[in-house]
């Protein structure tokens, strides 16, 4: 079941760490990145934590921090999301990937 936050500062995201920590970050869209959402997703994990952040996307230096916290950065496909559409696509492909996935004869 997702738990949603209210905003949290930066140095406030290691009280949030889980079984698997990833950040959309929208550079890695832009430089190709495809993987490591879905092998973060592939991981045997209880808890996951996910991290969108403003419109306007995050500085690279906010990016380094949560990375030294723990965080894996990950693209979200070729578009680049709304702040309100990222999370509920995210929690969509991580439904996907937990219930109906494993049925599927891909």
């Amino acid at each position: 079941m997702p738990e949603l936050t209210s905003l949290a500062k930066l140095s406030q995201l290691k009280d949030y760490l889980s079984d698997v920590n990833l950040v959309a970050y929208e550079e890695e869209s832009r430089q190709g990145e495809k993987t490591t959402f879905e092998k973060a997703l592939q991981k045997n994990y209880q808890s996951i934590t996910i991290v969108i952040g403003p419109e306007g996307g995050f500085d690279e230096s906010e990016i380094v921090k949560m990375k030294d916290y723990g965080f894996e950065s990950c693209a979200l496909g070729k578009r680049i999301l709304r702040s309100e559409t990222a999370p509920l696509y995210m929690l969509s492909v991580i439904g996907f990937s937990r219930e109906l996935m494993s049925s599927w004869d891909l």
